[in-house]
C-alpha cells in the first residue's frame, strides 16, 4: 500500500494536480494577501500619522487652556492683591513656585519671587494690546537665567505702562508629566523658532519644524537621527488676538519603527495564515490524488488502446462513483468511435465537395456519387421541387450507372405526407407507378425511403433511396444520410441565393438605367444599348467575367447624373450655348455623388466618372490623359459615342452605322481609344454577317 501511496505521488499527473492545488490556493489568498496587506499597510501608516497629527493637535490644545489658565490665575492674584503663584485658593496648585516680577515706573524692579533679569523692552504695539486689558506674551533670549518666555499683564488696563506683572513661563507650566514619559517627543517653538520646551528632542527634529514656512499651520515631516529614520508634525498654535504674540508652534514626532509596529505585527500574522493555508491544501490535495488517480490510470490505458485504433477494448473501473459512469461512458464511445471511424474520411470528402460548388447539378452529383459509400441501396435520387404546384426534377443515379436529370411531378398528397413533423417515410415499391418515380422504381427495388428535406418550413427537396428488403436501414444510417442531406440542402440553398441576389442586382441596375433614360423620350433604352455594346468591345478585347461585370455595371449607370439635369435642356432643339453646356456636364459629378454610398457600385465609378474623358485631355470633368483613363471608362466612351451618333436627338437626326463607324474612326487614337474602336468594327461586322445569313 505504501509503495503504491509513494508511485502515485510520483507520477507527472499527481504533480501537476498538487501544483495546481497549491496554485489554485496560492494565486488567490496571495493575491488578496498583497492587496490586503499593500492597502492595510498604507491605512495603518496613515492612522498612525493622523493619531500622531490628532495628537500634536490635542497638545496645542492643551498649552492653549494651560497659558488661558495661568491668565486667569494672574487676573485673580491681580483682583485678590495677592502677587503669588504657590497656590492660588479654590485652584489648582503649581509643581513649583512660578518665578514672578512686578515692574512699574517708579520702581525699576520690584522682584517679588525669584530673579528674573532686567525685563525686555516691550513696542507700542504691544502696550496698546496690554492697555487693552488683554495678556501679553513676550519671547526674548534667555540672558543671565534660564527663562526667556514671559506672561505680562497690566495691574491696570487704563494705566498699563504704570505698572505690569510678569511671570516666567515654563515647559513645565505647559505639558503634563506623562507626555514626557510616552514614546513620542515634544517641543514647543515660540514664534521667533526658539524652543521653549524639549521633551527627549534632538535638533534634528526641530530644524524642518522651524524652517516651514511662516504662513503654514500644520504639516509633517521626516528625519533621521543616529540613523535611526523617524516622522514627526507641527500645529501652529495662534495666540496673537488673545496674547498678542506670534504663533507658537508645537512640534511632535515619533520613530518610524514605533510607529509601524502596527503594520509589522499583521504582516507576520498575515505571513503565518498564508503558510497554515498552503499546507492544509497541500495535505488534503495530496489525499484526493491518491484517490483520483488509480481510474485515471485505467482510462489511460484503455486511451492508450484506441489510439492504437483497438476499438475492441473495454475498461472496468468498480469505484462505485462518477469514473465508474465515466468509464461505462468509455466504452460506448469506444464501440460508437470505431463505427464512425471508418465513415469519417468519406463524409469530409462528400461534404466539401458539395459545399465547394454553386452548380445545383455538380452539388447533387457529388452527393449522389458518395451515397454507395454511406450505405447499401439500388437506387438513389434527389426530388428538387421548382414550384408550389408539384413541378420537380429528378436527380436519379442507379446502381453502376451515371446520374440522369428528368423532369416530372409529385401529386399533392405526396407532399402533404412529408411534413416538417416526418423525418422519413417508406413506401413499398408495389404500391408506386414507376412512371411516378422516374428511375427510382426499378428492378430490386422493393422499398423506397423518403428524406424530406425543408428549408424555412418549406419542403425543399426530398432525398429518395430504393432499397431491397433485405436492407436493414438502421437510424444511423439514416441519420448519416440526413447529415449529408443537410449540407447538400446548404449548397443548394447558397447557389439559389446568389443566383437570386444577382438577378436582383442586374434588374435593379436596369431598373435604375431604365428611369434615367426615360427622363427624355430621345434616351429611352440608350444605357442599355450602351451596356450591351461595351459587353461585346470588352469581350472582343478578351476582357475576363469579372471585367465585363464591372463594364455592364458602369455602362448601365454612366449616365446615373442626368437625373438631375434640367429636362429643357434634355429637350432642347438647337445647340447648347456654353453656360448649359457647363450645365450639362455636371451631371458625371452628381453621378460619382450619387454612387459613393453605394459600396456594391465602387468598381462603376470609374466609369460614371470617366466616360467623358479623351486621349488627348480634351474630355471634362479632370481633362485626364490615355492611361490616366481607366479601361472600362475608354470602352464605355466608345460605346456611348456609336450609340449617341446613331440615335436620333432633338437637334438632329441619327446617322447611320457606316458614318458611325468612320467618325468613330478617324478619332481612333486621338481621343477614343484605338483598340475598343477596332473591336466595335469587329462586333458591327460579325452582327451584319449573321443578318446577311439570316436573310
Amino acid at each position: 500500500m505504501n509503495r503504491r501511496r509513494r508511485s502515485v505521488l510520483q507520477s507527472k499527473v499527481a504533480r501537476r494536480i498538487l501544483m495546481l492545488f497549491v496554485l489554485c490556493a496560492l494565486i488567490p489568498v496571495g493575491t488578496v494577501a498583497v492587496v490586503v496587506l499593500t492597502q492595510n499597510s498604507a491605512r495603518l501608516r496613515k492612522d498612525g500619522m493622523r493619531q500622531l497629527q490628532r495628537a500634536c493637535k490635542a497638545r496645542a490644545m492643551a498649552v492653549y487652556e494651560r497659558l488661558q489658565l495661568l491668565d486667569a490665575e494672574m487676573r485673580m492674584s491681580i483682583a485678590g492683591g495677592q502677587l503669588s503663584f504657590d497656590g492660588v485658593p479654590g485652584g489648582r496648585s503649581h509643581p513649583r513656585p512660578l518665578p514672578l516680577a512686578r515692574i512699574s515706573a517708579a520702581e525699576p524692579t520690584d522682584s517679588m519671587f525669584g530673579p528674573t533679569g532686567q525685563p525686555p523692552l516691550l513696542s507700542e504695539q504691544q502696550w496698546t494690546h496690554l492697555g487693552r486689558g488683554k495678556p501679553l506674551i513676550v519671547s526674548a533670549p534667555a540672558r543671565r537665567h534660564e527663562f526667556n518666555t514671559f506672561l505680562v499683564r497690566a495691574l491696570d488696563a487704563e494705566r498699563a505702562r504704570d505698572a505690569t506683572l510678569w511671570i516666567a513661563v515654563t515647559g513645565e507650566d505647559l505639558i503634563e508629566l506623562d507626555t514626557m514619559m510616552s514614546t513620542r517627543r515634544l517641543s514647543i517653538l515660540d514664534g521667533h523658532g526658539t524652543p521653549i520646551e524639549m521633551a527627549r528632542v534632538a535638533r534634528s527634529m526641530i530644524r524642518p519644524a522651524a524652517a516651514a514656512p511662516a504662513d503654514s499651520s500644520r504639516g509633517t515631516f521626516e528625519w533621521t537621527e543616529d540613523g535611526e529614520s523617524s516622522v514627526g508634525c507641527y500645529w501652529s498654535l495662534f495666540l496673537k488676538g488673545e496674547f498678542g504674540a506670534p504663533a507658537w508652534r508645537i512640534v511632535m514626532g515619533q520613530s518610524t519603527r514605533s510607529l509601524e509596529a502596527p503594520i509589522q505585527s499583521f504582516q507576520r500574522t498575515l505571513v503565518l495564515s498564508l503558510i497554515l493555508s498552503i499546507a492544509i491544501v497541500s495535505l488534503l490535495s495530496i489525499a484526493l490524488i491518491r484517490r483520483t488517480l488509480g481510474p485515471i490510470a485505467v482510462l489511460l490505458a484503455g486511451t492508450r488502446e484506441i489510439a492504437r485504433q483497438n476499438f475492441d477494448h473495454r475498461v472496468s473501473v468498480p469505484s462505485g462513483d462518477e469514473f465508474e459512469q465515466l468509464a461505462q461512458s468509455f466504452n460506448v464511445m469506444t464501440e460508437r468511435t470505431g463505427r464512425q471511424f471508418q465513415l469519417l474520411e468519406t463524409l469530409r470528402e462528400v461534404e466539401r465537395a458539395i459545399l465547394s460548388s454553386l452548380d445545383p447539378n455538380q452539388i447533387i452529383g457529388s452527393f449522389l456519387a458518395r451515397i454507395p459509400e454511406l450505405l447499401e441501396c439500388v437506387s438513389a435520387g434527389v426530388i428538387l421541387l421548382e414550384s408550389h404546384e408539384g413541378a420537380v426534377k429528378f436527380h436519379v443515379r442507379v446502381e453502376g450507372a451515371v446520374p440522369v436529370v428528368k423532369p416530372g411531378r409529385i401529386d399533392q398528397g405526396s407532399m402533404d405526407s412529408l411534413g416538417p413533423d416526418v423525418d422519413s417515410h417508406v413506401f413499398a415499391a408495389a404500391t408506386l407507378v414507376p412512371s411516378a418515380w422516374p428511375g427510382l422504381v426499378v428492378a430490386g427495388v422493393e422499398r423506397l425511403v423518403l428524406l424530406p428535406i425543408h428549408v424555412e418550413g418549406r419542403l425543399y427537396a426530398i432525398v429518395a433511396l430504393g432499397c431491397e428488403s433485405r436492407i436493414k436501414l438502421a437510424e444511423e444510417d439514416i441519420s448519416r444520410v440526413r447529415r449529408l442531406s443537410g449540407q447538400m440542402a446548404i449548397g443548394l440553398s447558397n447557389a439559389r441565393l446568389l443566383s437570386e441576389l444577382e438577378q436582383l442586382n442586374w434588374g435593379t441596375l436596369t431598373a435604375l438605367a431604365r428611369a434615367i433614360d426615360a427622363k427624355s423620350p430621345w434616351t429611352m433604352g440608350h444605357s442599355e444599348r450602351v451596356a450591351g455594346v461595351a459587353c461585346q468591345i470588352g469581350g472582343r478585347m478578351g476582357l475576363g467575367a469579372e471585367d465585363l461585370d464591372c463594364l455592364r455595371r458602369g455602362a448601365l449607370l454612366h449616365d446615373v447624373g442626368k437625373i438631375g439635369s434640367p429636362s429643357e435642356l434634355l429637350e432642347k432643339t438647337s445647340a447648347l450655348t456654353a453656360e448649359e453646356f457647363e450645365v450639362m456636364k455636371d451631371h458625371v459629378r452628381l453621378g460619382v455623388r450619387i454612387l459613393e454610398p453605394i459600396t456594391a457600385f465602387a468598381d462603376a465609378i470609374p466609369v460614371v466618372a470617366e466616360h467623358h474623358e479623351r486621349l488627348d485631355g480634351s474630355g471634362y470633368p479632370r481633362g485626364l490623359r490615355g492611361d490616366a483613363i481607366s479601361l472600362h471608362a475608354r470602352i464605355v466612351a466608345v460605346a456611348d459615342c456609336f450609340d449617341a451618333i446613331g440615335s436620333e436627338r432633338p437637334y438632329r437626326d441619327a446617322l447611320p452605322t457606316p458614318e458611325v463607324l468612320e467618325i468613330l474612326r478617324e478619332q481612333a487614337g486621338k481621343t477614343l481609344d484605338e483598340i475598343a474602336v477596332d473591336a466595335l468594327h469587329q462586333v458591327v461586322a460579325q452582327q451584319s454577317a449573321s443578318v446577311a445569313e439570316t436573310v
